[in-house]
């Protein structure tokens, strides 16, 4: 008896949720909704005619699901952006999973195609998606892969995100981009966000801050650091003494340095590089002494390190002996090893190592030309600067500001007017004309051979002009 109330319940039930089902039938119900409905039925063999009906609408939205989302996704694995983006457009919203939209905005930003991207945005806003989180990561992560740092900043504004990553990706870009006020301002939402950090956004930040040579702020993220648990971490370490290196507070670095309970070569690197770059060339030299005795092997990068120390100090017989050592490795062979030790010979004054480096090199660079004609200047060797000059042009490689101010200075210094004229006919022809350190080189080019009247009309010409500018035909009209 208890058997059959329940059943007569259960029939009840499904009699009164087939009616509502009917009087439903073609206004766009919930599709799941009916298919529980008849699959609760089903149990009871009590399936009407408008159930069949309705479970052949069933299969074919779960096909239809299924078939649009598995097609799209097999597009994104297959790299096909154009494919998925057709396919979306003839789409309706509830035929795509949003984690098949995480997927098509990964292949757009994987292919850095900002145009289907934006199509894909319109798509997920046009039809009302909810952008959470995991969907306003891949947005934002689009459109920073895809250059639009702007649209990006936007996502984040309107967007809580919770992983890390995509903050550090747009706080790089948008340093890599000269906006480190941008940066920075992201850092601080971050902040206030209450984003868990990881170890890679300090080091985004850190960049943005020694760019501004902001002192107090990179300070302030110092204690920051050492508050939240991260000053043991290697290399949110090694980027706080690039910091300090870099807004030359040598000191501090050093102190960072010898707290830290872990260094590797990139930590020895920095000090030795920062000792170099702030004029401390010798300081710089010996920690590279120290480095060997400690037992830390040496790169690339040390390498060039120590080539530019010994080129400040004129310390060649150091050089020579890391030139040899240089020469049992592989890093011999690297464009930055030459262009260093070819800079470091000439400003030692050894213009024969100097050449013989350079012309020992497969793959002479601008960077290398301005080494060679920078050092024939100083020696004096006027003749042999404005030959490599034309060398240059012969070799097809264009000549920068650096080298053409070197070549300038070197006709200065040996009066050689007709070179120098030369010279300012390539740089009318190539546009550097309006360079302010070229037109200072030029003036003073002109002023040293005695020929004021083009050194004037150089000067008359310049858009800009600063005090060298002004001091160097002063002091070309006192001489002549």
């Amino acid at each position: 008896m208890a058997m059959l109330v329940a059943n007569l319940s259960s029939s009840s039930f499904c009699f009164s949720t087939s009616r509502r089902f009917q009087t439903q039938k073609g206004t766009g119900s919930d599709f799941r909704v009916r298919r529980d409905v008849i699959l609760s039925r089903a149990s009871l063999r009590t399936v009407s005619i408008e159930d069949r009906d309705c479970t052949d609408s069933i299969s074919s939205f779960d096909r239809r699901l299924t078939d649009t989302n598995t097609r799209l996704r097999r597009f994104c694995e297959a790299g096909n952006l154009e494919s998925a983006v057709k396919l979306l457009r003839v789409s309706r919203k509830w035929d795509i999973d949003p984690r098949t939209l995480c997927s098509v905005l990964q292949l757009c930003a994987d292919s850095r195609s900002l145009k289907d991207g934006k199509e894909v945005d319109f798509f997920i806003r046009g039809n009302g998606f909810a952008i959470d989180s995991n969907l306003g990561s891949k947005l934002a992560f689009m459109y920073t892969n895809c250059g639009d740092l702007e649209e990006a900043s936007r996502v984040f504004d309107q967007v809580r995100i919770e992983k890390a990553l995509f903050w550090n990706i747009l706080m790089n870009e948008l340093a890599k981009s000269g906006d480190f006020s941008g940066s920075i301002g992201l850092f601080k939402k971050m902040l206030t966000s209450g984003v868990e950090m990881d170890r890679y956004t300090f080091s985004c930040i850190f960049k943005s801050f020694s760019s501004l040579k902001s002192v107090n702020g990179g300070e302030q993220l110092h204690g920051y650091i050492l508050k939240s648990g991260f000053g043991d971490c290697n290399s949110v370490a090694n980027s706080l003494v690039a910091f300090y290196l870099k807004t030359q507070r040598v000191e501090s670095a050093r102190k960072v340095f010898d707290e830290m309970t872990e260094r590797d070569v990139i930590s020895w690197n920095s000090m030795i590089s920062g000792y170099v770059s702030n004029g401390l060339a010798e300081k710089g030299l010996s920690f590279f002494v120290e480095m060997l005795c400690a037992g830390i092997d040496i790169d690339l990068a040390t390498i060039v390190s120590v080539f530019a120390g010994c080129a400040d100090s004129r310390r060649i017989s150091l050089g020579r002996t890391v030139h040899g050592f240089g020469l049992k490795t592989c890093f011999s062979k690297e464009d930055r090893f030459c262009n260093t030790l070819l800079d470091m010979y000439s400003k030692c004054g050894d213009q024969d190592s100097a050449r013989a480096v350079f012309r020992k090199m497969s793959d002479r660079s601008v960077v290398s030309y301005t080494s060679m004609i920078a050092g024939y200047a100083r020696e004096g060797l006027a003749g042999e600067a404005v030959k490599l000059f034309a060398e240059m042009e012969e070799e097809g490689i264009s000549p920068d500001v650096y080298t053409v101010t070197a070549v300038l200075n070197c006709c200065a210094r040996n009066r050689l007017l007709d070179e120098g004229k030369r010279v300012h006919e390539w740089i009318k022809e190539n546009d550097l004309g309006f360079d302010i350190f070229v037109s200072n080189a030029l003036i003073d080019m002109y002023a040293k051979c005695g020929s004021m009247r083009e050194a004037e009309l150089v000067f008359s010409e310049m858009p800009v002009k600063d005090i060298i500018s002004w001091n160097t035909v002063i002091g070309g009209y006192s001489k002549n």
